[in-house]
């Protein structure tokens, strides 16, 4: 916190903590996800569901409560969600061919 500015340290402050649940439930569904896909297992589906619900919940609840949020982190403030949305749907996506395909059990 204190390599923050001070526009920086108010937004991370003012973030309400179902927005922190919303992350917790990304990155445990995103780990289970890919761990169920490397066990073959068809639990990765739902769990990466999971997670790309979540990442819309986070991203989605962050920029709504916070409109002002790209101005003071630049121009990774959009870039980074961006790419953080497109992984979690390539994976949602690709553990559903896995299992259409019958590679998952």
């Amino acid at each position: 916190m204190a390599a923050l500015d001070e526009a920086q340290r108010q937004i991370l402050q003012a973030t309400p903590p179902w927005i922190n649940l919303a992350f917790a439930f990304a990155v445990i569904g995103g780990v289970l996800g890919a761990l169920c896909l490397l066990l073959r297992r068809r639990w990765a589906v739902p769990m990466f569901a999971v997670s790309l619900l979540a990442v819309l919940v986070q991203f989605g609840g962050g920029y709504l409560g916070h409109p002002g949020l790209g101005r003071p982190m630049g121009s990774l403030a959009l870039a980074m969600p961006g790419l953080v949305l497109v992984v979690a749907l390539a994976l949602l996506v690709y553990s559903r061919r896995w299992r259409a395909s019958g590679w998952l059990r």
